[in-house]
Order: structure tokens, then C-alpha cells, then sequence
């Protein structure tokens, strides 16, 4: 069977005609996310089961979601240069953060309140959309800058696309959305506070949640897509787990052992 006419068939269902030769960036503000970013099918993240500091999340399609703050480096470089370090966010539950109970019931990660102006996240290999929501710990108006940057598949580094929204921790926090064009993908998220009420409010920190992701090879949430091969005549049927967003296939033909396409379960048919 040729398992690659099958992945090729799939990806064109899941993620439809791609245009786009870049980063695009979507600032959605408060309202809930749709169901797709650009021409990508968005898999919601689950509840986070966990409680205390953590410093990554699973996504529902493999791999994790890391946590970073920048730091300057020692000693001090002209111009300055910065590294980056794992940053622990906190675990709180959805009653803590009246910003998105309308559309967001899960847990939210913030950052403790010596907070930093500025975040990084470390998105999973291949992701190629990815959405978040975000405000300031502290309560008043505060401007956050998202920028997404992401690299082409000959690993040339693509030109970073940028988000600036108003966000306040007492009144909603605000959707960043980003995808990548044909054969590219995006690898991280930098964070900002660039403006509030005071000096002081820049180190307002982070409160993050309602996360969204697609990585290609996954078909669309709630999906069953069959594939005939056109060699054998065999049928796949590829359907969509409701837990966690991965999907599993199905094949007609009893006994096969042939391995299934990258990111798909294989399962025999009695």
C-alpha cells in the first residue's frame, strides 16, 4: 500500500489550499477562537489536571509547550545579549481569572508576581498554527506584544510577525493567533508588557490559557475521511478520537502490518 498517496490525501483534507508564503499573524481579542486559523483546523489543549508550578503543557498532538524568561547575560555585552531559562508558571483555577470565564473554563498558568516584562514559548516540531490568550496580572490597561518566529523546511529562518493588543486582567484577555505558510512552521512565541499605566506595570507579568494548536497529519476535529489505495483497492478510514484530538486508522484488510503514516495509530479490522 502506498502509505505516502494516503498521507498526501489526508493532509489535503485536513488542512485545505494554503496561500500563504509566511507568518500571518491574528489578533482576535476577546471573543471565543473558531474553529480553524488561516487554512489550519485548530485542535483545542485539554484541562490541565495538574496543580502547582510547571514549566511546559502537553499538546494534544505530541510533543510540549516549554515556558522561558529572558535574562541578560553575565557579564553585561555591548550591545546587551540575552539567554534564556525555564520559567515556571503557576497553575490557578478558572474562577481566579474573570477575563475568560465566558468562553474558558479550564486552569490558566501565570507568573509570580516579581513577574518578567518578557516570556518565551517554545512551540512543538512541525507546529503550524497556534493560538493563545493573554493578559497582565495586574489589573488596568496593558498593551502585550506577541511576536512569532518559525523557519522554512530548508531551515531558512522565516521574517517574525508581530501582535500588539490592549488586555486587561479585569475585563478580557485577548486572543493571539499565528500560522505559517506551505512547507513552514513556527517554533516560538515571544512575549512583551510594552505599556500600562505605570513604570511599574511593565513587570505586570503573564497570565496565559486556552491554548490551540495544528501540526500537520492530524485530520480535522470530528473528521472521517476514507482513502482508497488505488493499487490494492484497500480501504482506510481515518476517523478522529474524540480524547485529545489524535486520530487513529482504520484499514478493511484484516492482518496488515504495514506502519501507518507519520502521526497515525494503525489498527486491524477483525
Amino acid at each position: 500500500m502506498r502509505l505516502t498517496s494516503i498521507l498526501l490525501a489526508v493532509l489535503a483534507l485536513s488542512i485545505g489550499p494554503l496561500c500563504s508564503a509566511s507568518i500571518t499573524g491574528v489578533a482576535g481579542g476577546t471573543p471565543a477562537p473558531g474553529a480553524t486559523l488561516g487554512p489550519y483546523f485548530m485542535t483545542p489543549f485539554p484541562d490541565e489536571y495538574r496543580t502547582g508550578e510547571v514549566f511546559d503543557v502537553d499538546s494534544p498532538l505530541g510533543g510540549q509547550v516549554f515556558f522561558f524568561r529572558e535574562l541578560p547575560s553575565d557579564p553585561p555585552t555591548d550591545p546587551p545579549t540575552y539567554t534564556y531559562s525555564p520559567l515556571s508558571l503557576r497553575i490557578n483555577s478558572p474562577s481566579s481569572w474573570t477575563a475568560i470565564e465566558h468562553i474558558y473554563t479550564g486552569k490558566v498558568y501565570f507568573t509570580q508576581l516579581s513577574s518578567p516584562s518578557s516570556m518565551r514559548l517554545t512551540l512543538p516540531s512541525n507546529t503550524v498554527a497556534f493560538y493563545f490568550y493573554a493578559t497582565s496580572n495586574h489589573t488596568g490597561d496593558h498593551d502585550i506584544s506577541a511576536t512569532a518566529s518559525g523557519t522554512s523546511a530548508d531551515g531558512t529562518s522565516l521574517t517574525p510577525e508581530s501582535l500588539t493588543q490592549g488586555t486587561d486582567a479585569s475585563h478580557g484577555a485577548s486572543y493571539y493567533g499565528f500560522y505559517a505558510g506551505s512547507g513552514e512552521s513556527l517554533t516560538t512565541i515571544d512575549l512583551e508588557v510594552v505599556g500600562g499605566p505605570s513604570w511599574c506595570d511593565l513587570n505586570a507579568g503573564f497570565t496565559l490559557g486556552a491554548f490551540g494548536i495544528a501540526i500537520p497529519g492530524y485530520a480535522p476535529p470530528g473528521s472521517d475521511v476514507i482513502v482508497t489505495d488505488p493499487e490494492t483497492g484497500t480501504t482506510i478510514s481515518f476517523e478522529t478520537v474524540t480524547q485529545g484530538g489524535q486520530t487513529t486508522v482504520t484499514t478493511s484488510a484484516p492482518g496488515q502490518t504495514q506502519g501507518p503514516p507519520a502521526g497515525f495509530k494503525l489498527v486491524t479490522t477483525p
